[in-house]
């Protein structure tokens, strides 16, 4: 197992810029111990085919087709067009906020 030295935590504190007091870094230094155990658990335990195989285990892959639904809407193009006043590809509006009626 991976062992993780005050040194380490001071020097990762370092490099993220985060000042630690020297309780703070015997705390994380113990939190990053524990972490660090919890992942060599995690990467030692064996897992059998047969688990693996079981419902919730095994990744599934369900897709659906893509399936094309006409509409009625109309095209960004077409409500530009239908706009009373459009300028550039866009709708123009009235400036509401301020004191400029541009």
């Amino acid at each position: 197992m991976t062992q993780i030295q005050e040194s380490d935590v001071i020097n990762l504190a370092n490099l993220a810029r985060i000042s630690l007091t020297p309780e703070e870094v015997v705390k994380f230094t113990k939190d990053l111990q524990s972490i660090v155990g919890f992942i060599d658990v995690v990467n030692n335990t064996e897992v059998s085919d047969e688990l693996l195989k079981q419902d919730g285990f095994a990744p599934i892959d369900k897709t659906r087709d893509d399936i094309e639904v006409k509409t009625d809407y109309m095209t960004p193009q077409d409500i530009i067009k239908a706009a009373p006043n459009h300028q550039d590809n866009a709708v123009k509006v009235k400036k509401i906020i301020g004191g400029d009626d541009n």
